[in-house]
């Protein structure tokens, strides 16, 4: 409870930009997975000049989950220049992709675009697709994102409003547009998501899109697509047990036995799903964990019954 408090304290020092008690009680925390407290240590270096870029990049993956300190974050990094038009226009994809209203329009209007066009896009896409693909690359961007979010109800309205702008749009924007239609398609499973796939070959992807496009690419036993993909993963997603294990049935499939059996052991140790389907690949039995070396002592057995029960 007072780790939750100190937290919160942190939270309304950070609002108030109080910078030198934020740093202080900052240094007291002994967990530090609160997404908006990481977010104002940055803000609170940046604000000193410090070059905090790559550290917010790693950060801001979850746009749901900003709140304001986030928020902050991502401007102060805008105005100095540490974070790109590129940057700023991929987080709004990934607030789009996300269902975030609240930041879509927050970084449309960093990149001077409207907030309001940004908010329909995500809650009523058919009124902003009804309003054209604009003229500036935000412009765009927003239309690109309504597309994504029409798609995920009409595959078909979707794809034959993207065919019809094509020709309005450069190379990249078609492959962005064609991967939100693609991700749509793929979370229902539909047979055209192959295509679409295809059609957005160089597309800079989300996580949540390499996920998907891996999943389907599986389905149809498609091992170069599995492989390529899970190794254009970042390092956290892809070192997670599930993707290491794929890419080495990746890499089996494809005649590199040795590679494949070198992540094959990389998992095989964990007590999961797939440390289980490792051991099996490697020949190995899956067997009941040891019990402990010493049984707990009847002692200790009697103060785990004899506690109460927490009240409400």
């Amino acid at each position: 409870m007072a780790e939750r408090l100190r937290l919160d304290w942190l939270l309304e020092l950070g609002r108030q930009r109080d910078w030198s008690n934020f740093e202080r009680e900052l240094a007291l925390v002994n967990r530090g997975d609160d997404l908006q407290v990481r977010c104002y240590a940055l803000l609170a270096r940046a604000m000193r000049g410090e070059r905090v870029a790559p550290e917010a990049r790693g950060l801001l993956v979850n746009p749901p989950a900003y709140g304001e300190a986030c928020a902050a974050l991502m401007a102060q990094l805008a105005q100095t220049g540490q974070l790109s038009q590129e940057e700023l226009l991929a987080q709004l994809r990934l607030a789009g992709e996300m269902g975030a209203t609240g930041p879509s329009r927050r970084i449309a209007l960093l990149l001077g675009a409207s907030d309001t066009r940004a908010a329909q896009a995500v809650d009523v896409p058919a009124v902003a697709m009804a309003r054209g693909i604009g003229t500036t690359r935000a412009e765009r961007e927003i239309y690109l994102v309504a597309l994504g979010r029409m798609a995920r109800t009409s595959l078909r309205l979707a794809s034959v409003a993207l065919n019809k702008n094509s020709d309005k749009l450069t190379a990249e924007e078609r492959a962005i547009g064609w991967a939100n239609v693609a991700l749509a398609a793929s979370i229902t499973l539909s047979p055209e998501a192959h295509d679409y796939w295809q059609r957005a070959e160089g597309a800079p992807l989300t996580n949540f899109q390499r996920e998907w496009k891996t999943r389907m690419a599986l389905r149809r036993g498609d091992w170069r697509t599995v492989a390529a993909t899970i190794e254009s993963m970042p390092t956290p997603l892809r070192d997670e047990s599930g993707w290491v294990y794929w890419l080495g049935r990746a890499h089996v499939a494809q005649g590199r036995r040795e590679e494949g059996e070198a992540l094959f052991r990389r998992v095989a140790t964990q007590n999961n799903f797939y440390g289980q389907l490792a051991m099996e690949e490697l020949g190995e039995l899956v067997t009941i964990p040891r019990p402990p070396r010493r049984p707990p002592r009847p002692k200790s057995m009697r103060s785990q019954r004899c506690r109460p029960c927490a009240r409400p």
